[in-house]
């Protein structure tokens, strides 16, 4: 027996007003609401970048000054222990690049670096201020020097300031907010001579 078919139970295709609605897609509120929110997290994400930036700046500076160190402690330890206090060792500018790299130096300056270089070291060498008690043999101002490496940028005021540096009491009255970092190294004499 055939059952006749109620408007009810209707394939929806053949409904126009049915099929409009399934071919709807999303209202001008709810795309408004989403770009509302996106905008919201990328306004939120480019309020971190400038801290990010500073702390990668900040980063990059404090792993090269540590490469310009160790540059500067290889450099007196290769070098003859009576000729590290010499004027020439004193007074030299050294020049590194971007990464830290060692360039040249005021006193044999290579043409072709002078764009690349970035950060500007001078090394002031001082007694050092170690005291051993109860030893015979001990005289600190032949055992062992004291080294101030002093990093800064490769600009005017950065290099006419190392240029002034004298002794470590001119580091040591270098204003808090100066931007230089001043690392010490203790260079010892390993001759095997004891000192008289």
């Amino acid at each position: 027996m055939h059952k006749p078919h109620s408007s009810l139970e209707k394939d929806p295709s053949q409904n126009p007003l049915a099929s409009a609605k399934s071919r709807q897609g999303f209202s001008i509120i709810e795309v408004t609401l989403a770009i509302t929110i996106i905008a919201t997290a990328f306004i939120a994400l480019l309020g971190l970048l400038p801290a990010g930036l500073q702390i990668f700046r900040t980063t990059v500076d404090a792993t090269n000054t540590m490469r310009i160190t160790m540059h500067a402690t290889a450099m007196l330890q290769a070098m003859e222990f009576s000729k590290i206090s010499d004027t020439a060792t004193n007074y030299t500018i050294y020049f590194y690049d971007a990464d830290g790299g060692f360039l040249d130096s005021d006193t044999e300056p290579v043409p072709a670096y002078e764009q690349g270089r970035v950060y500007a070291t001078r090394l002031v060498i001082d007694q050092q201020n170690v005291t051993v008690a109860a030893d015979e043999y001990y005289d600190k101002t032949k055992s062992a020097v004291k080294a101030l490496v002093v990093v800064g940028k490769n600009t005017p005021p950065s290099l006419d300031f190392l240029k002034g540096l004298k002794a470590s009491a001119d580091v040591a009255a270098m204003p808090a907010n100066a931007r230089y970092k001043v690392l010490p190294i203790l260079i010892a004499k390993t001759d095997g001579i004891l000192p008289k």
